[in-house]
Protein backbone atom coordinates (compact mmCIF):
# COMPACT_ATOMS: atom_id res chain seq x y z
CA UNK A 1 0.00 0.00 0.00
CA UNK A 2 1.40 3.17 -0.72
CA UNK A 3 0.69 6.62 1.29
CA UNK A 4 0.80 8.60 -2.25
CA UNK A 5 -1.91 6.77 -4.56
CA UNK A 6 -4.87 8.57 -4.74
CA UNK A 7 -8.00 6.72 -5.23
CA UNK A 8 -10.91 8.64 -6.79
CA UNK A 9 -14.59 7.79 -4.54
CA UNK A 10 -17.23 8.13 -6.69
CA UNK A 11 -18.10 10.68 -9.21
CA UNK A 12 -17.60 13.49 -7.50
CA UNK A 13 -13.59 14.16 -8.31
CA UNK A 14 -13.16 14.06 -4.48
CA UNK A 15 -9.87 11.87 -3.98
CA UNK A 16 -8.33 10.30 -0.98
CA UNK A 17 -4.59 8.60 -0.02
CA UNK A 18 -5.02 4.55 0.05
CA UNK A 19 -3.50 4.70 3.47
CA UNK A 20 -5.18 7.12 6.09
CA UNK A 21 -4.62 8.06 9.71
CA UNK A 22 -6.86 7.27 12.66
CA UNK A 23 -6.31 10.39 15.24
CA UNK A 24 -8.30 8.70 17.84
CA UNK A 25 -4.97 8.45 19.92
CA UNK A 26 -4.10 12.22 19.51
CA UNK A 27 -7.28 12.43 21.82
CA UNK A 28 -5.45 10.63 24.62
CA UNK A 29 -7.62 7.18 23.42
CA UNK A 30 -5.23 4.52 24.85
CA UNK A 31 -2.67 7.11 27.11
CA UNK A 32 -2.08 10.74 26.93
CA UNK A 33 0.23 12.06 25.03
CA UNK A 34 2.24 15.06 24.54
CA UNK A 35 1.03 18.12 21.91
CA UNK A 36 4.45 18.05 21.13
CA UNK A 37 4.34 13.73 20.32
CA UNK A 38 0.78 14.36 18.67
CA UNK A 39 2.24 17.06 16.65
CA UNK A 40 5.61 14.88 15.49
CA UNK A 41 3.40 11.95 14.76
CA UNK A 42 1.26 13.81 12.74
CA UNK A 43 4.52 15.39 11.00
CA UNK A 44 5.54 11.81 10.39
CA UNK A 45 2.63 10.93 8.62
CA UNK A 46 2.13 14.23 6.52
CA UNK A 47 5.67 13.51 5.46
CA UNK A 48 5.25 9.77 4.76
CA UNK A 49 2.63 11.23 2.25
CA UNK A 50 -0.68 10.53 4.32
CA UNK A 51 -3.46 13.02 3.29
CA UNK A 52 -6.73 11.64 4.67
CA UNK A 53 -6.96 12.08 8.21
CA UNK A 54 -9.70 10.57 10.43
CA UNK A 55 -10.80 12.72 13.38
CA UNK A 56 -14.03 12.87 15.17
CA UNK A 57 -15.47 15.06 18.26
CA UNK A 58 -15.40 12.43 20.52
CA UNK A 59 -11.74 11.58 19.97
CA UNK A 60 -10.84 12.56 23.23
CA UNK A 61 -13.86 15.40 23.65
CA UNK A 62 -12.45 17.30 20.95
CA UNK A 63 -8.64 17.14 21.75
CA UNK A 64 -8.19 15.24 18.71
CA UNK A 65 -9.73 17.96 16.60
CA UNK A 66 -7.67 20.35 18.78
CA UNK A 67 -4.29 19.08 18.07
CA UNK A 68 -5.30 18.35 13.61
CA UNK A 69 -6.59 21.62 13.41
CA UNK A 70 -2.93 23.97 13.63
CA UNK A 71 -1.29 20.81 11.88
CA UNK A 72 -3.22 20.99 8.77
CA UNK A 73 -3.87 25.13 8.73
CA UNK A 74 -1.78 26.36 6.24
CA UNK A 75 -0.88 23.12 4.20
CA UNK A 76 -1.99 23.13 0.11
CA UNK A 77 -4.41 20.41 0.14
CA UNK A 78 -2.61 19.15 -3.21
CA UNK A 79 0.78 18.93 -1.44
Amino acid sequence: MKTRHFDRIGNGGITFTELGFGTAPLGNLYRAISDEDANATLEAAWKAGCRYFDTAPLYGLGLSETRLNPFLRGRKRDD
